[in-house]
Protein backbone atom coordinates (compact mmCIF):
# COMPACT_ATOMS: atom_id res chain seq x y z
CA UNK A 1 0.00 0.00 0.00
CA UNK A 2 0.99 3.35 -1.07
CA UNK A 3 2.08 5.25 1.97
CA UNK A 4 0.38 8.62 2.77
CA UNK A 5 2.14 11.61 4.02
CA UNK A 6 0.74 12.13 7.42
CA UNK A 7 1.56 15.75 8.40
CA UNK A 8 -0.20 15.68 11.91
CA UNK A 9 -0.42 19.29 13.02
CA UNK A 10 -2.13 20.20 9.74
CA UNK A 11 -5.37 17.32 10.25
CA UNK A 12 -5.46 18.51 13.86
CA UNK A 13 -5.92 22.25 13.04
CA UNK A 14 -8.38 20.89 10.10
CA UNK A 15 -10.32 18.32 12.92
CA UNK A 16 -10.31 21.66 15.18
CA UNK A 17 -12.29 23.80 12.00
CA UNK A 18 -14.81 20.61 11.56
CA UNK A 19 -15.29 20.61 15.11
CA UNK A 20 -16.20 24.54 15.46
CA UNK A 21 -18.01 24.58 11.52
CA UNK A 22 -15.25 26.95 10.89
CA UNK A 23 -15.23 25.82 7.24
CA UNK A 24 -16.80 27.12 3.78
CA UNK A 25 -19.36 24.96 1.94
CA UNK A 26 -16.46 24.37 -1.01
CA UNK A 27 -14.75 22.17 2.13
CA UNK A 28 -17.64 20.40 2.91
CA UNK A 29 -17.97 19.91 -1.14
CA UNK A 30 -13.90 18.30 -0.54
CA UNK A 31 -15.17 16.33 2.03
CA UNK A 32 -17.91 14.63 -0.04
CA UNK A 33 -15.18 13.42 -2.61
CA UNK A 34 -12.92 12.33 0.11
CA UNK A 35 -16.24 10.11 0.94
CA UNK A 36 -16.66 8.60 -2.36
CA UNK A 37 -13.19 8.65 -3.28
CA UNK A 38 -10.60 7.64 -1.16
CA UNK A 39 -9.70 3.95 -0.52
CA UNK A 40 -8.40 4.55 3.28
CA UNK A 41 -10.51 1.49 5.44
CA UNK A 42 -11.75 2.06 8.34
CA UNK A 43 -11.26 -0.45 10.89
CA UNK A 44 -14.02 -0.29 13.75
CA UNK A 45 -13.73 -1.94 17.38
CA UNK A 46 -16.94 -2.23 19.59
CA UNK A 47 -17.43 -4.48 22.65
CA UNK A 48 -18.18 -3.75 26.23
CA UNK A 49 -16.74 -1.77 29.03
CA UNK A 50 -13.70 -3.19 30.25
CA UNK A 51 -13.38 -5.78 27.27
CA UNK A 52 -9.77 -4.53 26.43
CA UNK A 53 -10.27 -2.69 23.04
CA UNK A 54 -7.86 0.32 23.53
CA UNK A 55 -5.21 -2.19 24.83
CA UNK A 56 -5.57 -4.38 22.06
CA UNK A 57 -5.49 -1.30 19.32
CA UNK A 58 -2.37 -0.73 21.13
CA UNK A 59 -1.38 -3.78 20.70
CA UNK A 60 -1.46 -4.17 16.92
CA UNK A 61 -0.57 -0.69 15.95
CA UNK A 62 3.20 -2.12 15.94
CA UNK A 63 2.18 -4.70 12.89
CA UNK A 64 0.50 -1.63 11.14
CA UNK A 65 3.39 0.40 11.23
CA UNK A 66 5.75 -2.00 10.58
CA UNK A 67 4.22 -2.19 7.03
CA UNK A 68 5.20 1.48 6.86
CA UNK A 69 1.11 2.50 7.20
CA UNK A 70 0.04 5.99 7.93
CA UNK A 71 -2.54 5.55 10.80
CA UNK A 72 -5.10 7.76 12.57
CA UNK A 73 -7.18 6.78 15.44
CA UNK A 74 -10.16 7.87 16.82
CA UNK A 75 -10.92 6.60 20.35
CA UNK A 76 -14.48 7.55 21.68
CA UNK A 77 -15.00 8.04 25.06
CA UNK A 78 -18.63 8.32 27.04
CA UNK A 79 -20.07 11.47 28.12
CA UNK A 80 -20.90 11.69 31.76
CA UNK A 81 -25.28 12.06 31.23
CA UNK A 82 -24.82 14.37 34.64
CA UNK A 83 -21.90 17.02 33.71
CA UNK A 84 -22.09 16.56 29.76
CA UNK A 85 -18.40 15.87 29.80
CA UNK A 86 -16.12 13.04 29.41
CA UNK A 87 -12.48 12.16 30.54
CA UNK A 88 -10.80 11.04 27.77
CA UNK A 89 -8.85 8.19 29.09
CA UNK A 90 -8.72 5.38 26.21
CA UNK A 91 -6.16 7.54 24.93
CA UNK A 92 -3.74 6.91 28.05
CA UNK A 93 -3.80 2.95 27.33
CA UNK A 94 -1.25 3.80 23.98
CA UNK A 95 0.20 6.89 25.02
CA UNK A 96 3.78 4.98 23.31
CA UNK A 97 2.13 5.51 19.82
CA UNK A 98 1.70 8.90 20.41
CA UNK A 99 4.79 10.83 19.13
CA UNK A 100 5.49 7.90 16.19
CA UNK A 101 5.33 9.82 13.26
CA UNK A 102 3.13 7.90 11.18
CA UNK A 103 0.75 7.47 14.40
CA UNK A 104 -2.68 10.26 14.96
CA UNK A 105 -4.06 9.58 17.38
CA UNK A 106 -7.67 11.67 18.71
CA UNK A 107 -10.09 11.32 21.31
CA UNK A 108 -13.55 12.29 21.53
CA UNK A 109 -16.55 12.50 23.56
CA UNK A 110 -19.82 10.79 22.36
CA UNK A 111 -21.97 13.65 23.51
CA UNK A 112 -24.44 11.73 24.44
CA UNK A 113 -25.33 10.25 21.33
CA UNK A 114 -26.13 6.82 21.08
CA UNK A 115 -24.67 4.04 18.90
CA UNK A 116 -21.11 3.90 20.45
CA UNK A 117 -20.07 6.69 18.48
CA UNK A 118 -20.46 11.02 18.26
CA UNK A 119 -22.80 11.48 15.22
CA UNK A 120 -19.99 14.27 14.23
CA UNK A 121 -17.41 11.14 14.20
CA UNK A 122 -18.11 10.60 10.81
CA UNK A 123 -17.08 13.90 9.18
CA UNK A 124 -14.00 13.46 11.33
CA UNK A 125 -13.37 10.03 10.02
CA UNK A 126 -13.54 11.14 6.31
CA UNK A 127 -11.75 14.05 6.69
CA UNK A 128 -8.76 11.24 8.23
CA UNK A 129 -8.92 9.76 4.82
CA UNK A 130 -7.20 12.37 2.93
CA UNK A 131 -4.49 11.82 5.32
CA UNK A 132 -3.71 8.55 6.28
CA UNK A 133 -3.84 4.96 5.01
CA UNK A 134 -5.83 3.63 7.51
CA UNK A 135 -8.14 4.38 10.36
CA UNK A 136 -9.16 2.63 13.68
CA UNK A 137 -12.30 3.37 15.79
CA UNK A 138 -12.65 2.66 18.78
CA UNK A 139 -16.67 2.79 20.16
CA UNK A 140 -18.21 3.71 23.25
CA UNK A 141 -18.45 0.38 25.44
CA UNK A 142 -21.62 -1.02 25.42
CA UNK A 143 -23.88 -3.79 25.68
CA UNK A 144 -26.59 -4.98 22.78
CA UNK A 145 -27.16 -2.07 20.69
CA UNK A 146 -24.23 0.47 20.32
CA UNK A 147 -23.95 -0.60 16.83
CA UNK A 148 -23.32 2.67 14.81
CA UNK A 149 -20.36 1.42 13.82
CA UNK A 150 -21.22 -1.74 11.72
CA UNK A 151 -22.63 0.82 9.53
CA UNK A 152 -19.82 3.43 9.39
CA UNK A 153 -16.58 0.58 9.29
CA UNK A 154 -15.23 -1.51 6.32
CA UNK A 155 -14.17 -4.05 8.34
CA UNK A 156 -15.77 -4.61 12.06
CA UNK A 157 -14.07 -6.09 14.82
CA UNK A 158 -16.20 -7.54 17.88
CA UNK A 159 -14.56 -7.91 20.95
CA UNK A 160 -16.03 -10.13 24.03
CA UNK A 161 -14.84 -11.31 27.20
CA UNK A 162 -14.83 -15.30 27.56
CA UNK A 163 -17.49 -14.81 30.44
CA UNK A 164 -20.09 -13.30 27.74
CA UNK A 165 -22.40 -16.06 28.41
CA UNK A 166 -24.10 -18.62 26.55
CA UNK A 167 -24.55 -19.16 22.96
CA UNK A 168 -28.40 -18.18 23.26
CA UNK A 169 -27.60 -15.28 25.12
CA UNK A 170 -24.91 -14.10 22.89
CA UNK A 171 -27.84 -14.30 20.22
CA UNK A 172 -29.69 -12.36 21.71
CA UNK A 173 -27.46 -9.13 21.02
CA UNK A 174 -28.46 -6.93 18.08
CA UNK A 175 -24.50 -6.69 17.78
CA UNK A 176 -24.79 -10.51 16.56
CA UNK A 177 -26.33 -9.55 13.62
CA UNK A 178 -23.40 -7.67 11.73
CA UNK A 179 -20.49 -9.37 9.79
CA UNK A 180 -17.58 -8.96 11.77
CA UNK A 181 -14.53 -10.49 12.88
CA UNK A 182 -14.97 -11.55 16.70
CA UNK A 183 -12.48 -12.22 19.20
CA UNK A 184 -12.13 -13.61 22.64
CA UNK A 185 -10.53 -10.71 24.50
CA UNK A 186 -8.24 -11.64 27.64
CA UNK A 187 -7.28 -15.02 26.62
CA UNK A 188 -5.01 -15.19 29.65
CA UNK A 189 -7.31 -14.93 31.88
CA UNK A 190 -8.64 -18.43 34.19
CA UNK A 191 -11.42 -18.54 31.93
CA UNK A 192 -12.03 -21.29 29.20
CA UNK A 193 -11.31 -18.78 26.19
CA UNK A 194 -11.97 -22.18 23.82
CA UNK A 195 -15.40 -23.10 25.24
CA UNK A 196 -16.43 -19.66 24.62
CA UNK A 197 -15.35 -19.31 21.05
CA UNK A 198 -17.08 -22.03 20.77
CA UNK A 199 -20.25 -20.44 21.81
CA UNK A 200 -19.64 -17.48 20.05
CA UNK A 201 -19.37 -19.68 16.54
CA UNK A 202 -22.90 -20.81 17.45
CA UNK A 203 -24.37 -17.23 18.04
CA UNK A 204 -22.69 -15.57 15.04
CA UNK A 205 -24.16 -15.10 11.75
CA UNK A 206 -22.54 -15.98 8.77
CA UNK A 207 -20.26 -13.89 6.83
CA UNK A 208 -18.49 -14.47 3.84
CA UNK A 209 -15.39 -12.30 4.55
CA UNK A 210 -14.61 -15.04 7.42
CA UNK A 211 -11.77 -17.51 7.28
CA UNK A 212 -12.09 -20.71 8.69
CA UNK A 213 -9.90 -19.84 12.18
CA UNK A 214 -13.01 -17.30 13.09
CA UNK A 215 -13.82 -16.22 15.92
CA UNK A 216 -11.01 -16.45 17.95
CA UNK A 217 -9.37 -16.00 21.33
CA UNK A 218 -6.35 -13.36 21.86
CA UNK A 219 -4.26 -12.34 24.85
CA UNK A 220 -2.64 -8.34 24.03
CA UNK A 221 0.46 -10.05 25.26
CA UNK A 222 0.75 -12.84 23.06
CA UNK A 223 2.56 -12.45 20.13
CA UNK A 224 1.63 -15.00 17.99
CA UNK A 225 -1.96 -14.31 18.28
CA UNK A 226 -1.64 -10.87 17.77
CA UNK A 227 0.21 -11.73 14.31
CA UNK A 228 -2.82 -13.74 13.65
CA UNK A 229 -5.08 -11.23 14.10
CA UNK A 230 -3.34 -9.05 12.36
CA UNK A 231 -2.85 -11.05 9.28
CA UNK A 232 -6.78 -11.75 9.68
CA UNK A 233 -7.39 -7.81 9.30
CA UNK A 234 -5.01 -7.63 6.51
CA UNK A 235 -6.74 -10.78 4.58
CA UNK A 236 -10.18 -8.84 5.08
CA UNK A 237 -8.62 -5.49 3.76
CA UNK A 238 -7.47 -7.40 0.31
CA UNK A 239 -11.03 -8.32 0.11
CA UNK A 240 -12.21 -4.54 -0.31
CA UNK A 241 -12.79 -4.29 -3.98
CA UNK A 242 -13.66 -1.09 -5.56
CA UNK A 243 -17.19 -2.06 -5.85
CA UNK A 244 -17.52 -3.44 -1.59
CA UNK A 245 -15.87 0.25 -1.09
CA UNK A 246 -18.52 1.88 -3.28
CA UNK A 247 -21.29 -0.03 -0.64
CA UNK A 248 -19.95 0.58 2.04
CA UNK A 249 -19.17 4.19 1.27
CA UNK A 250 -23.21 4.23 0.45
CA UNK A 251 -24.69 2.43 3.50
CA UNK A 252 -22.28 4.55 5.68
CA UNK A 253 -23.55 7.85 4.04
CA UNK A 254 -27.27 6.85 4.24
CA UNK A 255 -27.54 5.93 8.20
CA UNK A 256 -24.54 8.51 8.74
CA UNK A 257 -27.28 11.18 6.84
CA UNK A 258 -30.89 10.09 7.94
CA UNK A 259 -29.36 9.66 11.82
CA UNK A 260 -28.10 13.04 12.01
CA UNK A 261 -31.14 15.00 10.18
CA UNK A 262 -33.18 13.22 12.74
CA UNK A 263 -31.46 14.15 15.35
CA UNK A 264 -30.71 17.93 14.39
CA UNK A 265 -34.00 18.77 13.15
CA UNK A 266 -36.66 15.84 14.50
CA UNK A 267 -38.51 13.26 12.38
CA UNK A 268 -40.79 15.97 10.48
CA UNK A 269 -37.36 16.88 9.05
CA UNK A 270 -37.53 13.72 6.96
CA UNK A 271 -40.46 14.66 4.83
CA UNK A 272 -37.65 17.62 3.51
CA UNK A 273 -34.53 15.65 2.94
CA UNK A 274 -36.91 13.15 0.29
CA UNK A 275 -37.52 15.94 -1.44
CA UNK A 276 -33.53 17.41 -1.46
CA UNK A 277 -32.23 13.93 -1.55
CA UNK A 278 -30.31 14.10 -4.60
CA UNK A 279 -28.24 17.23 -3.67
CA UNK A 280 -27.82 15.74 -0.06
CA UNK A 281 -25.78 13.13 -1.28
CA UNK A 282 -23.75 14.93 -3.31
CA UNK A 283 -22.41 17.18 -0.06
CA UNK A 284 -23.92 14.93 2.58
CA UNK A 285 -21.95 16.95 5.38
CA UNK A 286 -23.25 20.33 4.54
CA UNK A 287 -26.68 18.86 4.81
CA UNK A 288 -27.79 22.04 7.31
CA UNK A 289 -26.82 24.37 4.59
CA UNK A 290 -28.99 22.60 2.09
CA UNK A 291 -32.11 21.76 4.49
CA UNK A 292 -32.23 25.55 5.59
CA UNK A 293 -32.18 26.99 1.44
Amino acid sequence: MITKKLNKQKLAHEINALETRSVSDAYYAHLASLHHCSSTPIIGFMGPPGVGKSTLIGALLPFFIAHNLTIGVLLVDPASEISGSALLADKLRILSHVRHHNVFIRSQSNDLDYGGIALNSYPMLTLMREHVDLIIVEAVGGGQRESVLAYLSDILVYCLPAQAGDAIQLAKSGNMEFPALHIITKADTSYDVQLAAKRLKLAKREDEQAINDEPFYISNTDKAQLQKLHAALERRMAKITPLIRKKNRQKAIDFWLTESIKVTYGKQAMDIMDKNISELQKSPFNFKNILYQ
